[in-house]
C-alpha cells in the first residue's frame, strides 16, 4: 500500500467522538491517511430526522468534534451539505482517490437502508468502471473510484450488533416475557461480554490534500426563529447553561457519576429527582460522545458487575429499543399490537389539555416540574419521564403518539428507537406494557419528597410550605395567604380534578377495546394478548393485569405510604387541617401582641 492512500472516515450523528470510536480506529490501524467526514441531509431527514433540541446538540457536538481534531491530531472533520448522501459519498471517495470507507453502523431503519444502498451502488460503481475501462483508454480520464477501495462497516454505538443478538430465537422467548429485557439479556448472555473500548489513537495522519468543507454556519443547523420584528429568538440558552457539548463534557459528566451517583443505583434513592443520583449522560450517549461500551466496562470497574446491575441493564434496555425498532420499522407510527389503533382517547378538539402538559400547565406541581424542566434543558431524570408521561396517558387519556412527538422535538438525548419503545409500551400497545402508573402527586415521595426539585422549575409553589408543594390545592386559605399564593391567578387550577375517575375512564378504553370485535381475537385466553410478528410468528405479550382481569377499578396504582413520606407520622397531614391552622395563626397572632406591649 502506497503511504498516501487515503481513508474516509464517516462520522454520523451516534458517534461523535474519538475514544472508542471503532470507524476510526480501524481507519488509523489500516496505516492509511484519514478524512473525517460529516454529511448531512434536510431532504433525507423525514419525520423522524435529527431536529429541535437534539439537531442544536447535534450541531455544537459536530464544532467540538472538529475542535478536538484541530488542536489535538492537526487533522479536521469536512463539512458536507447535501441531498443525496450516497451521490456524494461516492462523489468524495472518487476525488480523493481512497482506498478505505469505513462507518460505524446505524440501527435506525430508513438509515441502514441508505447504507445498504450506499455499499450496493459502490459496488455497482466499481463493477461499471472494470466494463469502461477497455472503452475509456483514448478518451478523457473521468474520476474513478480507487480500484481496490474496501468498505468497512463496524459496530460503534451499541453493546452488541444488534442484526447477531436473535433473542427470539430461545426457546420459549415467544411465549415468555417477549420484549423484556430480560428476554433480550437472555440472548445477549450467549454472545460474552461486550467489546473492550478501544484507546484513542495517538496520531490521526491527514491527507496530502483536503477536500472542500463547509463552514459550521454553512451547514444551516442552528437556525433560530424570528418574531414578526426580526428579532431572533434564542431558546438554547438554557441548552447551553446546563450542557457541556463535547467529548471531554461526556466523559466529565459520567465521572462524577461513578463519583456518587451509582452507589444509589440499586436502592430507590436513584429515582430521587432533586439529587444528582441519576447518569445525567443520555445525550452524549446518544450522539456518541461516549460509546456504551466506555459506560459499560468504566461502571463495572467502579461498582462490580453485581453492585450495578440496575444501571447495567439500562444499557441493555437501550441495544433492545434498538432490535425492537429494527424488527418493527412501523414503531414510531403505528400500535405495535395494531387493534390499539382503535382505543378511545379523550376528546381535546381545542388541544387545551395537550398545550398544558407541554408548557407545564397542568396544575399538578411535580409534572409541571418536568416539563418545565424538559423545555428548558431539554432533559429530565428517567423517573420524572415516567410520571409525565404516565399523566398524559392514563389521567388525561391522550395517545401516546402525541407524547412521543414532544419528547422527540424537545429532547436533548432524542432517540427515536428509545422514545417509540418507552411510549408504546407507556401506551398500552407496545410489547412490554408498563406495570405501573405514576400518581402525579404520590410520585413525590420517591422522587421529591422535600420539595426541593419542584421549587426549582415551579417558582410559584416555592413559598408554600413543603407539604403542600406537590398539592397546592389541599393548602388552606390561610396557608396561601401567607405564602401570597393565588390558586388559580399565580398557578392554574388542576386541568383535571378527579384522578380516580380519569383512571377509571382510561382502564374503561383499554376494556372496551379488548372486548371489541377488533380486540377480541388477540385476546388469549390466559388474559394475555397475541402479537403477530413480520416473520408469522405468534408471540405472547405481557399485558398489565388490570387489562387481564377485565377490572373495573385501576389495580396498576401508586399509593402512599404516609410512615415514608417525608418522614413523617401518618397524622402530619391533620395537624394541617383548616382549624388547625387557623388556631395556630391565632396563637402567633397573640404572641406577636405580646411581645409589642412588653416591649
Amino acid at each position: 500500500r502506497s503511504r498516501d492512500d487515503v481513508a474516509v472516515v464517516w462520522f454520523r450523528d451516534g458517534d461523535l467522538r474519538i475514544r472508542d470510536n471503532e470507524a476510526l480506529y480501524a481507519a488509523v490501524e489500516s496505516g492509511r491517511r484519514v478524512i473525517p467526514l460529516f454529511i448531512w441531509s434536510d431532504e433525507e431527514q423525514g419525520k423522524w430526522g435529527v431536529c429541535g433540541a437534539a439537531r442544536f446538540w447535534l450541531s455544537r457536538g459536530l464544532q467540538s468534534l472538529d475542535d478536538d481534531l484541530r488542536q489535538k491530531y492537526g487533522s479536521r472533520l469536512v463539512l458536507v451539505k447535501t441531498n443525496d448522501t450516497t451521490s456524494e459519498i461516492i462523489k468524495i471517495l472518487k476525488a480523493t482517490k481512497a482506498s478505505a470507507l469505513f462507518f460505524n453502523a446505524s440501527y435506525t431503519p430508513d438509515i441502514m437502508r441508505r447504507d445498504d444502498t450506499c455499499v450496493e451502488e459502490i459496488n455497482k460503481e466499481k463493477q461499471a468502471q472494470k466494463r469502461r475501462k477497455k472503452t475509456m483508454q483514448n478518451k478523457k480520464a473521468l474520476p474513478l473510484l480507487h480500484p481496490s477501495l474496501s468498505v468497512h462497516r463496524c459496530v460503534g454505538s451499541v453493546l452488541y450488533d444488534i442484526t447477531h443478538v436473535e433473542p427470539d430465537k430461545l426457546q420459549g422467548a415467544l411465549s415468555h416475557g417477549f420484549g423484556s429485557v430480560g428476554f433480550y439479556l437472555r440472548a445477549c448472555q450467549r454472545l460474552g461480554d461486550p467489546k473492550i473500548p478501544k484507546p484513542p489513537p495517538s496520531a490521526i495522519p491527514p491527507p496530502v490534500n483536503w477536500p472542500k468543507s463547509l463552514t459550521h454556519l454553512q451547514m444551516g443547523l442552528e437556525r433560530l426563529p424570528r418574531r414578526s420584528n426580526g428579532e431572533r429568538v434564542d431558546w438554547t440558552m438554557g441548552i447551553q447553561e446546563a450542557w457541556r457539548i463535547s467529548e471531554d463534557g461526556a466523559h466529565e459528566a459520567l465521572r462524577r457519576f461513578l463519583e456518587d451517583g451509582i452507589h444509589h443505583s440499586e436502592s430507590k434513592a436513584r429515582h430521587r429527582a432533586d439529587r444528582k443520583n441519576t447518569a445525567i449522560i443520555s445525550p452524549y450517549i446518544r450522539f456518541g460522545q461516549l460509546s456504551p461500551s466506555t459506560v459499560y466496562y468504566e461502571a463495572k470497574r467502579a461498582m462490580g458487575a453485581h453492585r450495578c446491575k440496575a444501571f447495567l441493564r439500562r444499557l441493555a434496555w437501550r441495544d433492545l429499543a434498538y432490535w425492537m425498532l429494527w424488527k418493527f420499522p412501523s414503531l414510531p407510527d403505528l400500535s405495535l399490537r395494531p387493534q390499539y389503533e382503535l382505543q378511545r382517547w379523550a376528546d381535546d378538539k381545542d388541544g387545551s389539555k395537550l398545550r398544558a402538559w407541554k408548557t407545564g400547565q397542568t396544575g399538578y406541581p411535580l409534572v409541571d416540574a418536568g416539563m418545565r424542566q424538559l423545555w428548558v434543558m431539554g432533559w429530565m431524570p428517567n423517573y420524572i419521564r415516567h410520571v409525565v408521561a404516565g399523566f398524559l396517558i392514563e389521567y388525561l387519556n391522550l395517545s401516546w403518539k402525541h407524547g412521543l412527538e414532544w419528547f422527540h422535538d424537545t429532547l436533548v438525548d432524542s432517540d427515536l428507537a428509545i422514545n417509540a419503545h418507552m411510549w408504546q409500551n407507556g401506551g398500552h400497545s407496545g410489547v412490554d406494557q408498563w406495570n405501573f402508573v405514576m400518581h402525579p402527586v404520590y410520585a413525590a415521595k420517591n422522587a421529591d419528597p422535600d420539595a426541593e426539585y419542584t421549587r426549582t422549575w415551579v417558582a410559584e409553589v416555592r413559598k408554600l410550605p413543603k407539604e403542600f408543594v406537590h398539592c397546592p390545592w389541599n393548602a388552606p386559605p390561610s396557608v396561601r395567604a401567607q405564602a401570597g399564593f393565588r390558586l388559580g391567578r399565580d398557578y392554574p387550577c388542576r386541568i383535571i380534578a378527579n384522578l380516580k375517575a380519569a383512571r377509571v375512564d382510561s382502564l374503561k378504553a383499554v376494556n372496551e377495546l379488548r372486548a371489541s370485535p377488533w380486540g377480541r381475537p388477540y385476546v388469549l385466553s390466559c388474559g394475555n394478548e397475541a402479537l403477530e410478528l413480520p416473520d408469522g410468528r405468534v408471540a405472547r405479550c405481557i399485558t398489565r393485569v388490570d387489562y387481564r382481569t377485565n377490572s373495573r377499578q385501576p389495580m396498576t396504582k401508586q399509593v402512599i405510604d404516609d410512615e415514608k413520606w417525608n418522614g413523617r407520622t401518618p397524622n402530619h397531614r391533620r395537624d394541617n387541617n383548616p382549624l388547625a391552622v387557623a388556631m395556630r395563626d391565632c396563637v402567633a397572632r397573640s404572641s406577636r401582641a405580646a411581645e409589642l406591649m412588653t416591649s
